[in-house]
């Protein structure tokens, strides 16, 4: 067994996430200044973790953020990855968080009864997200038990979190809603690799610890 420590954060905040518009993969846009300084303190914390390699979506706002973070981590790599894209909404993409509600949490409660293949038309479905998340991080493992890293760090999107965490440690995506998370606080999950496991592509077999959930009392002192 190989252990690896992974953590997962979430962006700074942009322009949109203080306008409250869903982002998802379209909308691709950097921090704002609220959004850098809070890389910054997500940095701070991070200083003394032994981090060997750093994997983020596709988008400026996890890349701004994984590279303050790799300030005092010059030796990790980062890559990007667009399977840590958040999650897309379709026409619903850009829009007001306040205006959509309705039609954006009716998808939702279809997910939390267990209908993982309701979507919204042009958007994924959590069946379609949970597949991204087992092919990522079975990689993400690989990759790490390969080249011998300890602790990777994933930068990535709100609504994704809730998903990644529930999916890999509760093994039930229902449970997606009681994961909180707010720009730049961060879960730690640890799993023991089995190389066999692993090398069938099988990581939602994998047991996944949580370590630690929501940590952001790092950003206490910055207006969210």
């Amino acid at each position: 067994m190989v252990q690896v420590d992974i953590i997962i954060a979430r962006h700074g905040e942009t322009k949109g996430n203080n306008r409250n518009i869903i982002q998802s993969a379209v909308v691709d846009v950097g921090l704002n200044e609220t959004g850098k300084r809070q890389a910054s303190q997500l940095s701070e914390r991070l200083r003394n973790e032994k981090i060997d390699w750093m994997v983020a979506s596709a988008m400026s706002r996890t890349m701004e953020t994984a590279r303050a973070v790799a300030k005092y981590h010059p030796a990790a790599s980062i890559i990007r990855d667009e399977r840590l894209n958040g999650m897309g909404w379709g026409d619903l993409d850009g829009c007001s968080i306040d205006k959509c509600k309705p039609i954006r949490d009716t998808v939702i409660k279809k997910w939390l009864a267990g209908d993982f293949g309701a979507k919204h038309a042009g958007g994924e479905s959590l069946e379609e997200v949970n597949n991204r998340i087992t092919s990522v991080f079975t990689d993400i493992l690989k990759t790490a038990v390969k080249n011998n890293y300890k602790e990777v760090f994933v930068c990535t999107h709100g609504r994704l979190i809730t998903v990644i965490v529930a999916a890999l440690v509760d093994k039930d995506m229902q449970k997606m809603n009681k994961y909180k998370h707010t720009n730049c606080s961060y879960y730690q999950i640890r799993v023991d690799v089995d190389r066999g496991t692993i090398e069938d592509g099988k990581c939602d077999k994998l047991h996944f610890e949580l370590v630690c959930m929501d940590v952001r009392d790092h950003l206490l002192d910055v207006n969210q």
